[in-house]
């Protein structure tokens, strides 16, 4: 009983850290991107709708099809997000240097 309680306090720490990590990680993006755009002298009100009406969209687009996709595909769903992740990360990579 000790080590079941012990493997979800574990399990849930996990879980916690990599969610705050991945906060992190967004809103170091979001800080970048914010001050592009402030280089650029917009309106940020009118940007920070579009952003946020996009990234709504695109969250739910991909919450719905995760729950589609998932139970047709499991573990590679994983695999085929990770690679399609590294492929556009190679692209971007490529089309600056």
């Amino acid at each position: 009983m000790q080590k079941t309680i012990a493997n979800l306090n574990l399990f849930t720490v996990t879980i916690l850290l990599t969610l705050l990590l991945t906060a992190l990680a967004t809103s170091l993006d979001a800080m970048a991107i914010g001050v592009s755009l402030a280089f650029l002298q917009i309106n940020i009100i009118h940007t920070a709708m579009a952003i946020g009406l996009m990234t709504m969209i695109m969250a739910t687009l991909g919450i719905l099809l995760g729950r589609y996709i998932c139970p047709l595909l499991g573990k590679k769903a994983e695999m085929i997000g990770g690679i399609t992740l590294i492929i556009i990360g190679f692209s971007i990579v490529y089309q600056n240097i």
